[in-house]
């Protein structure tokens, strides 16, 4: 997310989920679709619990006993709630980066230039080499052995963050 800026595709697949689930309860009472869904409503089984369960983790508004007339505003208030959420997870989980430790630099979302404003075809490249941990660099988390940059010869781990930022073997 943080690079693309595109709303998560969970966030998209929701929305298609939602909005089928609010034409089925459209439908005649008399159509298979709309009695299955009232029945998933009614012994809470199914989605219906699944979108119980996205209320109380979102604290959304998600209450399929409301009119049907008040749905579509319902569905577009959770959606924008569980976007900003997921959004604010994703910055929280960047700064706190482990395995990526380029992200420990940044401060916020205003720091991140998104790939979609970049048009150097090979910046682009190297944005996703980096950010997929692609480059052929010694650090590996999950290893023991010397990880030490030999480029540069300063005893600092060789991983993108040194690569790109620190190493004084690349800024020469």
């Amino acid at each position: 997310f943080l690079e693309t800026q595109l709303k998560p595709l969970y966030v998209y697949t929701l929305r298609m989920h939602f909005y089928y689930i609010l034409k089925v309860m459209k439908m005649s009472e008399d159509r298979l679709p709309n009695y299955l869904a009232k029945k998933c409503v009614q012994l809470n089984i199914y989605w219906a619990k699944e979108w119980e369960v996205l209320r109380l983790k979102y604290n959304v508004p998600l209450n399929l006993h409301i009119e049907l007339s008040e749905w579509k505003a319902m569905i577009d208030k959770s959606l924008e709630t569980i976007d900003q959420s997921m959004r604010s997870e994703f910055g929280r989980k960047a700064l706190s980066a482990q395995n990526h430790p380029q992200y420990l630099a940044l401060r916020g979302e205003r720091d991140v230039v998104p790939l979609c404003k970049i048009e150097d075809f090979q910046v682009k490249r190297w944005f996703l080499k980096i950010r997929g941990d692609l480059l052929a660099l010694k650090h590996r988390p999950y290893e023991a052995q010397d990880q030490s940059c030999e480029l540069c010869s300063s005893g600092d781990v060789e991983n993108a963050y040194h690569f790109i930022g620190k190493c004084t073997a690349m800024m020469g």
